[in-house]
């Protein structure tokens, strides 16, 4: 009984340590404030910002794995206990809040930088007609 004990409580910690996952933290969530984190990025054209925002959004994924695993019961909060069964749905309920909410926030920034990219690549082909017009000017008179 002793050994199975154990076994199962070392492929639990196992479960863990592959996926990288903090064990104690899925009874709060920290999608919320990784989307506002990402909400509140300076968008700009540089690496930066793109290596910034990947990163939140690769932390937003694994918050995610941390907060199913807790709502499925697969993982204990910070308490060290598992969510009950009668809370379940209200877990997942309000992942999927948080989920939506925070693709919401990725989306506006992606709108932004898009925004922001599409603005330089109009900027630089007024610049480039510009020239394009004053050699023609030059060259024809």
């Amino acid at each position: 009984m002793g050994r199975c004990f154990l076994v199962f409580f070392l492929v639990g910690i196992a479960h863990a340590d592959i996926f990288d996952f903090v064990t104690g933290g899925g009874d709060e969530s920290k999608m919320k404030e990784i989307a506002d984190k990402i909400a509140s990025l300076k968008v700009v054209e540089s690496s930066q910002f793109e290596e910034a925002f990947n990163s939140l959004v690769k932390k937003l994924d694994e918050a995610l794995e941390q907060r199913k695993l807790f709502c499925l019961g697969e993982a204990t909060g910070k308490n060290g206990k598992l969510v009950k069964v009668e809370n379940k749905a209200e877990c997942l309920k309000e992942m999927k809040k948080d989920y939506l909410y925070s693709q919401d926030q990725i989306l506006e920034v992606k709108k932004k930088y898009l925004s922001t990219i599409h603005q330089t690549q109009l900027k630089r082909l007024e610049e480039s007609h510009l020239l394009l017009r004053q050699n023609i000017e030059k060259n024809f008179q």
